[in-house]
């Protein structure tokens, strides 16, 4: 009987037939899959390759385990997200922001209003901080009025809060 058993567990887990191993993947592998498959890879592949860069190992079940814990994870933080995402949706819909621009004495704007000005607008009235990436700004927004504007709080919610641009400063 040999001393190493590692070899042992090895030969179970080749193939005979196809001359094919299975392994989990640490990481996403080009051609051959992401993180948590396992998959069939040539012996000599993991042997010379995913073993040496620590990217594979044999499918353990502690191994197994904690990448279930880890999947786990990840999407109970999802979930918090989202929902942080859908409460803050629900007060910037409830309440109305004003900014305050010079005008022409036809109402026109002298200049623009940016996404960053609608920032500062929400945080200077509730606390709540929004990247001005996910501002969407109506597109003729260059008149003294009331404005619909949307921001993207997280992939699959979305606000519309309406902004007033009065005269002023």
């Amino acid at each position: 009987m040999r001393p190493d058993t590692s070899v042992d567990l090895w030969a179970q887990a080749v193939d005979a037939k196809r001359r094919r191993v299975d392994v989990l993947l640490k990481e996403e592998v080009d051609g051959t899959g992401k993180k948590g498959d396992i998959v069939a890879v040539k012996p000599g592949f993991y042997r010379n390759f995913l073993m040496p860069q620590g990217i594979a190992v044999q499918p353990s079940a502690e191994y197994l385990e904690q990448l279930r814990l880890e999947d786990e994870r990840k999407i109970a933080e999802a979930k918090a997200k989202k929902d942080a995402a859908l409460k803050l949706r629900d007060g910037l819909q409830i309440l109305s922001f004003t900014i305050r621009v010079k005008a022409k004495d036809d109402g026109t704007l002298y200049g623009s209003i940016r996404p960053q000005d609608i920032v500062e607008a929400v945080k200077s009235q509730t606390g709540a901080e929004l990247d001005a990436k996910t501002i969407e700004l109506p597109p003729e927004m260059s008149k003294l009025a009331t404005y619909t504007v949307y921001a993207n709080l997280h992939p699959e919610v979305k606000a519309a809060f309406p902004v007033s641009i009065q005269r002023g400063k």
